[in-house]
């Protein structure tokens, strides 16, 4: 929820990492769920603005949406960047990223504090340097989340 967040708020406050301008009532950070043996990028549109607990209430509410089938046409599509988080044992792996960019959240181990994060996707020359900047906003905002994510 933290991730998701903080890439809304860098999305908010930059253009996009493809070097696009970002509208916040279009866009929405997508959030990679797999349900069976499908895969689904719900996107959660209030995350460029919404404070934490919103934005968690919002994953919530649509990955129990996806898991149960109940997706509407408006929970999915325009998202400029997909938080995916990587399970051991699920089989989720993406050639290429289903939306703009994949943000993916690896974690050493259940109980570890920390994360690695990676962003791919498909960059022109712009979007490489939009992309670096992108990335180390996401980074400082990922540093105290509470302090500029509520």
């Amino acid at each position: 929820d933290v991730v998701v967040a903080a890439a809304g708020r860098a999305l908010a406050c930059s253009s996009s990492p493809t070097g696009r301008a970002v509208r916040s009532d279009r866009t929405g950070v997508g959030v990679l769920v797999t349900a069976g043996s499908a895969v689904l990028v719900p996107v959660v549109r209030n995350a460029t603005e919404a404070p934490l607990p919103q934005v968690r209430a919002e994953v919530a509410r649509l990955v129990e949406a996806a898991r149960a089938g109940r997706l509407a046409p408006a929970d999915v599509g325009g998202a400029i960047v997909t938080v995916s988080c990587e399970q051991p044992g699920t089989g989720v792996a993406l050639r290429e990223p289903p939306t703009g960019c994949v943000l993916t959240v690896d974690r050493s181990g259940p109980d570890s504090p920390e994360l690695t994060l990676a962003l791919s996707g498909d960059f022109s020359e712009l979007g490489v340097s939009e992309a670096g900047r992108f990335f180390a906003l996401l980074a400082r905002l990922l540093r105290h989340p509470y302090r500029r994510l509520v």
